[in-house]
């Protein structure tokens, strides 16, 4: 269906219900979790030759993730063969989302991106680099100005972080509130992903001040880490910024890095 073969039948069995604490719960993660695979790979189209304008990527992102454009996507008929009612437009969106959240739990970006690319949502998956090792915190505020000079390189460093640290946070939420419902990890997710809480970790790290307030500053950072080192590096370097104490994707756990 999906082309994964999950090894937790639980995600399995809260994607048939349709509904539900854990239904809920993945379609909350799944829906951050998407759109930055959503992003990573329209950026990875425009490195490739398919021009997309920075200023753009944002509003690309949420018309390809919206309610009526998940719910119309052919690969909804498949997954809704898992469930013994026929869903209403709404639901066949969540369902999309929730299988998104099911197979970033269960196989990391790997399997999500892949299920993305299925879906007609991104042109190709993007590449997937696990941590490196000498993966650094604090960056050389110069180096990191001077790399991001270009106004479109920062622009789409911003859009990149501030989707990778809403991820980050997300999949927090997800790990430390096992029962906490959608409305509940939400909250949560937004008090962590406040300005204030970011302008502070901007200002901790000594960012540059050439890449606009502390808060965009951090944005363009963890972004920068994405472009450069991948997105499980940009996902560690969030966590042990924000002190999330997040652990490697599943990928990258089964890698042993």
């Amino acid at each position: 269906m999906v082309d994964h073969s999950f090894t937790d039948p639980l995600l399995v069995s809260a994607l048939s219900s349709g509904k539900g604490l854990d239904f809920q719960r993945l379609e909350f993660l799944g829906d951050s979790v998407m759109e930055s695979s959503v992003l990573a790979g329209l950026i990875h189209a425009g490195n490739s030759g398919n021009e997309y304008a920075a200023d753009k990527l944002v509003s690309l992102v949420r018309g390809r993730t919206s309610t009526e454009h998940l719910a119309g996507l052919g690969i909804v008929a498949q997954i809704t063969d898992l469930l013994g009612f026929q869903p209403g437009k709404k639901r066949k969106a969540d369902l999309v989302e929730a299988t998104a959240g099911a197979l970033f739990v269960d196989g990391g970006w790997e399997a999500l991106d892949r299920f993305v690319e299925i879906t007609g949502l991104i042109p190709q998956a993007p590449p997937v680099r696990q941590r490196g090792a000498d993966l650094t915190l604090v960056p050389d505020g110069d180096q990191l100005a001077a790399a991001l000079d270009d106004a479109d390189d920062l622009s789409v460093a911003v859009a990149l972080g501030m989707q990778t640290i809403e991820c980050a946070v997300s999949w927090w939420a997800f790990r430390v509130l096992p029962r906490g419902n959608e409305g509940i990890l939400t909250a949560v997710a937004q008090d962590k992903l406040s300005r204030r809480r970011l302008a502070n970790t901007g200002t901790r790290l000594k960012l540059p001040s050439r890449l606009g307030r502390p808060e965009n500053a951090f944005r363009a950072w963890v972004g920068h880490v994405a472009l450069s080192q991948g997105r499980n590096s940009a996902l560690m370097a969030t966590s042990d910024a924000l002190n999330l104490g997040l652990p490697p994707t599943a990928a990258a756990r089964r890698a042993g890095s």
